[in-house]
């Protein structure tokens, strides 16, 4: 049997900021950037979403869309900085979903804030602060 066809759920954008996955030693200490930078757009947080983690004890601070040809992966972290405020923010992604049904196709990020202070080892260079 065929699957239904499901309706585009409209257009995203990616101009809220830029974020950056990096690679994380024992949640303490940055040790360099996991893959390239890319844009990003803030999304509403639903509530079901925010719900259901709840239940299992994780809280979501953000979500966001990022493009889908992007590389990240659950439980990594990301630096993000915003085109409004410019505030370095570091987030830990609780969740990965694709949304191939928007218009380019993108991944829906569930973020939660990562409250302890990490020791950056990069060079100036490779934050993207500097960008």
């Amino acid at each position: 049997m065929l699957a239904p066809k499901t309706k585009s759920k409209g257009a995203v954008s990616f101009a809220d900021g830029y974020l950056q996955p990096l690679e994380v030693d024992r949640g303490r200490t940055i040790t360099g950037n996991a893959a390239h930078v890319c844009a990003y757009g803030d999304e509403t947080v639903g509530f079901s979403r925010f719900y259901s983690a709840q239940q299992v004890g994780v809280t979501i601070d953000r979500t966001c869309s990022i493009p889908y040809d992007s590389c990240v992966e659950r439980e990594q972290y990301l630096e993000m900085i915003g085109f409004r405020d410019g505030k370095r923010r570091i987030y830990k992604i609780e969740q990965v979903q694709e949304k191939a049904d928007t218009a380019p196709p993108s991944l829906l990020l569930s973020l939660s804030e990562v409250k302890v202070t990490l020791t950056d080892e990069r060079d100036d260079s490779e934050k993207l602060v500097n960008r």
